[in-house]
């Protein structure tokens, strides 16, 4: 073990040891439960490292090996580079991509070694405080910048203010052109909060909308663009602070060849090299539509019209990595929104989260399987349907999000004067954000149930659902025609955007309902906002004008207030 000198590293540390022995610092190791190893090299990972323990099951740190066996995750850094990602002066996507940063052990656990864990900069910024006097100046601004950081951002969700916006609808591929048409609003999507927009299928597809895939590595042949083009787009968001996620299909390809029985079962991958280039063999033999599959049973659910491919196939898996990678590092995406997830086993996402590293990845984990009664209306109780998504969630490794589609369901029937839905029989909100809002997306419309029109929002209540999702815990999803091909939600929206980030709502926010009746839903967020939807205007004793807060943003039947 080499010495640790002059470590920047250890001063964080041993703040970190004290912290666990106060009131605060006893939460976290209850809450967290874990063990984790740090390697500190003083030039180079892997020589004269000096290791150190965070036991977040006894609330201890220690330096040396854990000596209970095997930590649940291994950190190992140079000390600079340690401080670059935590100061913000090295993406740790990028640190993980360039080795300057390496994971061992749970990529589970991993993602729960967040700036949670350590002591608020007031506990540390006081110049009484023993530590003050016992570290320098330099290592003093890198610790108070630490705890704003992150050293592994690899969380399912965003623990500061994030927007996505759904950059495309159904009919975005007919009308040519949709990169450039799309960069020249990244301005204004840029001023109206939105942090990530989901882009559409970027490859060569059969169908023009882009889900039934082909040549994989062939972005020339996109009914939205070009190669260039999207580059371009992509480079434009980045300059504006905006995340890039491609639509991904996974589950399923069309074949672009017939073999010699004249059966479509040549799939190509686009590329001269024979990569993602299969037959048969990679087809899931039990797949009813494409009979001539010779691979393993499918681990998922059959997609209808194309090929299940057979992901548990070593080659597969890693040539499907592999071009995941190269839209990262070749095309400027950050992460993934992943088609049909349904369509094969959970355990297959989350060997390719682990492979690909995605800066944020959200599932379309889409069942028609909500709770109705006899008389066809959503039962009241719908813990089964979102207890389902919280399951694939964790059997996927815990590192990618879902869309609420429990939430999505209970809002659409809620606004038509059935308020008293929106809360469970806990007094939290009855979708996915009510048990796990670090994992959710919350959305009112998509290519799918508003384009195509098969679950659609009550066109007259629009603004009553953003009101909900842009002031509720979850990452919310703003979709493109809402936006800009109505036109008049546009700047409630933006109102509604605005007060969710100057008052740091975020995906874990708290929330406490004060009111949940037919004509009336009122909440309260982080004790920040006050927010109200219903038809009813006298609010009597809940009334937030009588206790501290005034009106932010209001409109037909919603309101929404803030901390004077």
């Amino acid at each position: 073990m080499g010495s640790s000198d002059q470590l920047k590293s250890e001063s964080l540390l041993e703040l970190m040891k004290e912290h666990l022995t106060t009131d605060a610092g006893k939460q976290i190791t209850k809450k967290i439960g874990l063990v984790y190893q740090i390697n500190i090299a003083p030039k180079k990972i892997g020589f004269d490292e000096v290791i150190f323990t965070v036991d977040l099951k006894k609330g201890e740190v220690k330096k040396g090996p854990y000596e209970g066996g095997k930590p649940d995750a291994t950190f190992s850094f140079k000390d600079d580079d340690f401080v670059k990602v935590a100061l913000g002066k090295m993406n740790p996507q990028v640190a993980f991509m360039r080795g300057a940063m390496k994971i061992k052990g749970s990529l589970s656990a991993a993602t729960k070694f967040t700036p949670d864990i350590f002591p608020k900069p007031a506990k540390i910024c006081h110049p009484t405080h023993p530590i003050a006097h016992t570290t320098s100046k330099g290592n003093m601004n890198f610790l108070l910048s630490f705890c704003f950081c992150l050293c592994v951002s690899r969380l399912p969700s965003f623990a500061t203010p994030a927007v996505l916006f759904q950059g495309f609808n159904w009919d975005s591929s007919k009308k040519g052109g949709w990169y450039n048409s799309l960069k020249t609003t990244i301005p204004e999507l840029a001023s109206s909060g939105i942090t990530h927009v989901w882009l559409p299928p970027p490859s060569h597809s059969n169908a023009t909308e882009g889900y039934d895939p082909g040549r994989l590595y062939d972005l020339d042949a996109s009914s939205y663009g070009n190669k260039d083009e999207l580059k371009s787009l992509i480079a434009t968001m980045h300059d504006k602070g905006i995340k890039a996620i491609a639509d991904i299909v996974l589950n399923h390809r069309s074949a672009v060849k017939q073999d010699e029985n004249g059966i479509w079962s040549i799939f190509e991958g686009g590329t001269q090299d024979g990569r993602l280039d299969f037959n048969a063999s990679l087809i899931c033999r039990d797949d009813n539509d494409h009979p001539f599959g010779t691979g393993n049973p499918d681990t998922g659910d059959n997609f209808p019209y194309t090929a299940d491919v057979d992901h548990t196939n070593p080659r597969l898996q890693t040539e499907l990595s592999d071009w995941l990678n190269w839209l990262k590092t070749d095309i400027g995406f950050d992460g993934w929104r992943l088609d049909y997830v349904i369509g094969y086993g959970s355990s297959i996402t989350k060997l390719y989260m682990e492979k690909t590293s995605p800066e944020f990845a959200v599932a379309e984990y889409w069942r028609w399987n909500i709770s109705k009664g006899q008389d066809g209306k959503l039962d009241k109780n719908q813990d089964a349907h979102r207890n389902e998504i919280v399951n694939w969630i964790e059997a996927a490794g815990g590192v990618v999000t879902a869309f609420d589609l429990t939430t999505k369901y209970i809002l659409n029937v809620a606004v038509e004067g059935e308020l008293w839905r929106l809360k469970d029989s806990n007094g939290k909100p009855p979708g996915l954000i009510g048990i796990k809002p670090e994992s959710a997306v919350t959305f009112i419309d998509n290519h799918d149930t508003g384009s195509q029109r098969l679950l659609p929002f009550p066109d007259d209540k629009v603004l009553l659902g953003y009101a909900y999702i842009l002031t509720h815990p979850g990452t919310p999803s703003i979709f493109y025609d809402h936006f800009f091909d109505w036109g008049w939600p546009k700047e409630p929206i933006r109102n509604l955007t605005a007060i969710r980030a100057r008052n740091g709502i975020n995906s874990r926010s708290s929330v406490t309902i004060l009111a949940a009746e037919a004509d009336l839903y009122m909440a309260n967020i982080d004790d920040k906002i006050i927010m109200k939807i219903g038809p009813r205007l006298d609010l009597g004793d809940l009334d937030p004008t009588k206790s501290n807060f005034h009106v932010a943003t209001s409109g037909g039947d919603f309101a929404v207030w803030e901390k004077n």
